[in-house]
């Protein structure tokens, strides 16, 4: 060994993944950003058994993020960095994945006589499908939204379930960053919001704070923000219209009426105009369902209409 550097939890090691293994991380657990079961954009660094290099970035949890680096022939691998810290750059291609902000370790490689090479990135493999593919109807949509980036790859399973306050949340982001090209601290900073002020005591995640810290998202009281509830569609709506208010505007017209209009919540009536006018959401025929919930590719499918009803300020 002629060099070594390490930024975060070891993921890997002689083939086991070991992201949980408080011997080798217990360092970390005590930081909500870096708890095994936290979820983030990550940058990671490892050797398969043939001595290959394998450096890139991945969005997931430690332990994800580790199978399917294990899935790849990865042996030996640790986390660099993570959050808005992580960045990926490529002579050829550029920046990947741009950094949010100040780099605290960086990893750079060249051959011996100098000249950069671009390392070697696997692809990261979504989960099993268990017969659980996108709907035909939907399967030109999601492809598109593919295409844009606007789908993480850890996400690009069980297209018909129901999408979690969570898993919204990683969407929002995603989109923010892909839209804008300004990562969701910038925005925050722009705000002048503390991310620290927006804890809930059944979740740590960096995309949850993140969205709320922006006041596009609130908890379900208690202290609480309920991860794991399916998302409604009145929900979604209301996180869409102050998203979009965030970033830019859209051009709306007249917005749908709907024969279930009673049973909306006061709360959420805006948010339904707004994303129908701005053909972002439509209803289930004469109805909106506002309290039924939301599957994963009905979402993915109203971030590409978000983005192509978007301009950003």
């Amino acid at each position: 060994m002629k060099a070594a550097v390490a930024g975060g939890r070891m993921l890997i090691q002689e083939g086991v993944n070991v992201s949980g293994d408080a011997s080798l991380n217990g360092e970390f657990d005590d930081n909500p950003k870096q708890v095994n079961a936290s979820v983030a954009i990550r940058s990671f660094a490892g050797v398969t058994a043939d001595g290959t290099l394998v450096m890139g970035t991945a969005t997931g949890s430690f332990p994800e993020i580790a199978n399917a680096l294990i899935a790849q022939g990865v042996k030996n691998a640790v986390c660099m960095d993570g959050g808005a810290s992580t960045m990926h750059y490529a002579k050829d291609s550029g920046f990947k994945v741009p950094a949010g902000r100040e780099l605290a370790t960086i990893l750079a490689v060249q051959t011996k006589d100098g000249t950069e090479v671009k390392p070697v990135k696997p692809t990261i493999p979504s989960p099993p499908l268990d017969n659980n593919a996108p709907s035909p109807w939907a399967m030109a949509s999601i492809s598109e939204a593919k295409s844009l980036e606007l789908i993480p790859e850890w996400l690009m399973y069980d297209y018909r379930n129901a999408i979690t306050r969570e898993e919204f949340c990683v969407l929002l982001t995603t989109f923010i960053g892909e839209k804008t090209g300004k990562t969701v601290d910038a925005y925050r900073g722009e705000l002048g919001t503390n991310y620290d002020d927006y804890k809930f005591s059944d979740t740590e995640s960096y995309y949850v704070r993140s969205i709320a810290a922006l006041k596009i998202v609130a908890g379900t009281g208690n202290g609480q923000f309920s991860p794991k509830d399916p998302l409604t569609r009145e929900q979604a709506a209301t996180m869409i219209q102050k998203m979009v208010q965030l970033i830019g505007t859209t051009n709306p017209s007249a917005p749908l009426s709907f024969t279930d209009e009673a049973s909306i919540h006061s709360w959420a009536s805006e948010g339904l105009d707004f994303v129908t006018a701005s053909k972002i959401m439509n209803g289930k025929g004469e109805t909106f369902d506002p309290q039924g919930t939301y599957t994963r590719e009905e979402a993915y499918i109203t971030m590409l209409n978000t983005f192509k009803a978007v301009t950003v300020k």
